[in-house]
């Protein structure tokens, strides 16, 4: 696994697959908060609360700033050689691994603030807290607008095991779609209190939540449990997860506030 970033006003960096990390100061901008992070193609790119990404070709040892607009710029995906970021109500395309970017232009306007953006089996998606998701189905280039599924008001897309979710942070309900994130309709609720993340990693699902609820499915089960093979520290009621990630065979970094950094390794 790539030297591992974590975004905040400061940001870590790992060389060991985040058994241990350095504190080490972008060098540049003067953005408040860094939103978002992604590693494509050799390069780590930052979202930041200036409208601009940071750019890094050496593992985040040095960094550049790439001007893209205006907007507070919260979320980034990549894939198929495209790179999307946004914020508001808007979304800027790169082609080349994030050195320039430009405006998408949408063919419907997002009813309501993005949510996220994920990207999964050759499709882009994004959701806005109006539940009216687009979905791209060339690279990026442009968007169709979905209606979401029923009884959820701010759609948050995530791209799991082959298939799209809907996962919402203001109540405990899941929505399965499909491959293509053309439908949504299998619903469930799980645990209590919303949803804020959705993954795959080590032959299971992983949800976290609010209220510090992080959950598995195991491939092949039949119900959500809590993980018996990563140690489960969340007890003290004033933690909380936000997000994770994971290097795709199993070692899963769970991040949530006071500089809260969980490492687990799925068996």
């Amino acid at each position: 696994m790539p030297a591992t970033l974590v975004a905040g006003t400061t940001f870590y960096r790992s060389t060991d697959n985040g058994k241990t990390f350095v504190s080490r100061s972008f060098g540049v901008g003067t953005a408040t908060s860094f939103n978002a992070a992604v590693y494509v193609n050799g390069v780590f790119l930052v979202t930041t609360s200036l409208g601009t990404v940071l750019r890094s070709t050496d593992k985040g040892l040095t960094w550049s700033v790439i001007s893209v607009g205006s907007t507070q710029l919260l979320f980034i995906a990549a894939g198929g050689g495209a790179v999307l970021v946004g914020g508001g109500k808007l979304i800027y395309r790169s082609t080349n691994d994030g050195a320039s970017f430009a405006a998408v232009s949408l063919g419907s306007s997002p009813t309501g603030a993005i949510s996220s953006i994920v990207y999964g089996d050759s499709v882009f998606m994004f959701g806005d807290t109006g539940n009216y998701p687009q979905r791209s189905t060339n690279l990026g280039v442009s968007f169709t607008r979905l209606t979401g599924p029923a009884s959820i008001s701010t759609f948050k897309p995530v791209f799991a095991n082959g298939l799209f979710y809907c996962i919402a942070d203001t109540i405990n309900r899941i929505v399965a779609g499909d491959s293509a994130g053309t439908t949504f309709s299998a619903s469930e609720n799980v645990g209590t209190g919303g949803n804020l993340d959705l993954g795959y990693a080590g032959l299971r699902k992983l949800l976290l939540g609010l209220g510090s609820k992080f959950l598995e499915y195991k491939d092949g089960g039949s119900s959500w449990n809590v993980p018996s093979t990563i140690l489960n520290n969340l007890v003290d009621p004033g933690l909380s997860v936000s997000m994770f990630s994971t290097d795709g065979f199993g070692v899963v970094f769970i991040i949530g506030n006071y500089g809260l950094i969980m490492r687990g390794e799925l068996k």
